[in-house]
Formats: structure tokens, sequence, C-alpha cells
């Protein structure tokens, strides 16, 4: 009887704590680099975005900035940043509603099962293109 009590003791104080889901609005910035005009232009505010590899709902965007895509060339020896004469970046902010976990054994913000992180790269499609970006920033709108 005694051991009993003890293993219920012992499972009760090291049992893991549970998971802490709070439901918010989480905005993201997506960096699009050296794309063509094209690519760019074919990208629109209102413009669903999903994740290729899951399928899964990214959000709505809702701002896109384009500018001259930055590369490095050489000369004379010298590695030189300039603007590219063709291609540009373009930054796009998306809104989705995320699960915020927070708890011992994880913690992140998730859009359904997937785990969403700064420095991520993603391939994404609208409805009508198909592209790859790096997510740049995170921000809980409250």
């Amino acid at each position: 009887m005694l051991l009993f009590l003890l293993g219920i003791k012992v499972i009760s104080d090291y049992r893991p704590e549970p998971l802490k889901l709070k439901e918010t609005p989480v905005v993201f910035g997506l960096l699009v680099k050296d794309i063509p005009n094209s690519l760019a232009e074919s990208i629109a505010v209102g413009q669903d975005l999903f994740l290729d590899d899951y399928h899964v709902y990214l959000g709505k965007i809702y701002q896109k900035k384009i500018q001259p895509a930055e590369i490095m060339i050489e000369s004379g020896g010298k590695l030189i940043l300039t603007a590219s004469p063709r291609n540009f970046d373009l930054r796009l902010e998306i809104k989705r509603n995320g699960r915020i976990v927070t708890g011992p054994s994880r913690s992140g913000v998730y859009f359904g099962k997937l785990p969403v992180r700064v420095g991520d790269r993603l391939r994404v499609h609208t409805m009508y293109t198909s592209f790859q970006g790096e997510i740049e920033y995170l921000r809980l709108q409250r």
C-alpha cells in the first residue's frame, strides 16, 4: 500500500504541465529576393497565400513593397553591393490568426500544426504563382 501511494506521489509531481494555447492575430513579413518584375507584379494585395509542402493556409497579403534587388559584384578584387538592373526584392506582409503555445516542453507560433519561426524559408503559392521567401519578422497583434 505504501509503495502504491509513493508511486502516485512521484507520478503527480513529475507529470508535464499542460501547454497554454492562445489564439491571436499574427502579422509576418516574407522577403522574396531577386525575382523578375513580372513575378513581383503578379503578386497582389488581397491574395491568399498557401504553403506548398503541407497545403497550409498562411494568410492574406495585406501589404506589398517592391525594391530593386541588391546584388554583389566583383570589381578589381573587391566585392561591391549594388542594385540589380533587372530584378527586384519583394517584401510582403501577411495577416492570419495563429496559436501562441507556451509551456515547458515547447513554445512558439503555430498555424495549425505548422510551427513558424523567423528565418524559415518557405515555398509558397498564390492562386496565380509560386515562389520562395524567408520570414523576416513575426508580430503578435493584441
